[in-house]
C-alpha cells in the first residue's frame, strides 16, 4: 500500500493557464498603471516571460520558474527600460492579485475524486509548487 502521494500543484492539480493567465494579465495591468509602463516595456516583460495575447507560450519562462524568479526577471527587464521596481513592491502586487477576486483555481477534472479516494484509503497527501507561500496557500 502507498503511504503517501506528493503532487505538483500547477499543471497537475490546477489547470495552469486557465488559473494563472487572468491573474498575470491583471498584474501586468497594475504594473502598467502604477509604473506608467509604455508599450515597449510591457511588450519586453511579456516576451521575456512567454506571455502571449491569448495565453502562455509553450514551455515559457513563467511556466517553468518560481514566482521569485519570474519577478526577478520582470525587475531586470523593466530596469533595462529605465523603470525601477522594488522586489517588495512587485511581490505585494503579485500576492494581492493572486489572492484577490481575479484568482479562481481551475481544478483539473477528476482531481477532487482522486484526492478523496486517496484520503479515504488513508493515504497522506502533499503538494509541491514553485509559487510563493501566500498564493499557494490561498489557491489550495
Amino acid at each position: 500500500m502507498t503511504a503517501g502521494v506528493l503532487f505538483d500543484k500547477d499543471g497537475t492539480l490546477f489547470d495552469f493557464e486557465a488559473t494563472w493567465y487572468p491573474v498575470v494579465r491583471t498584474i501586468l495591468d497594475v504594473l502598467k498603471t502604477r509604473y506608467r509602463l509604455d508599450d515597449d516595456a510591457l511588450k519586453a516583460v511579456r516576451t521575456a516571460s512567454g506571455i502571449t495575447e491569448t495565453g502562455f507560450a509553450r514551455e515559457s519562462f513563467i511556466q517553468s520558474r518560481t514566482t521569485f524568479e519570474v519577478l526577478e526577471l520582470w525587475i531586470g527587464v523593466l530596469k533595462e527600460h529605465g523603470i525601477r521596481v522594488e522586489g517588495k513592491g512587485l511581490t505585494e502586487i503579485f500576492d494581492t492579485t493572486a489572492t484577490g477576486p481575479v484568482f479562481s483555481a481551475k481544478v483539473v477534472p477528476g482531481t477532487h475524486a482522486l484526492l478523496e479516494r486517496l484520503r479515504d484509503n488513508g493515504c497522506r497527501l502533499g503538494v509541491v509548487t514553485s509559487d510563493d507561500r501566500v498564493s499557494a496557500e490561498h489557491g489550495l
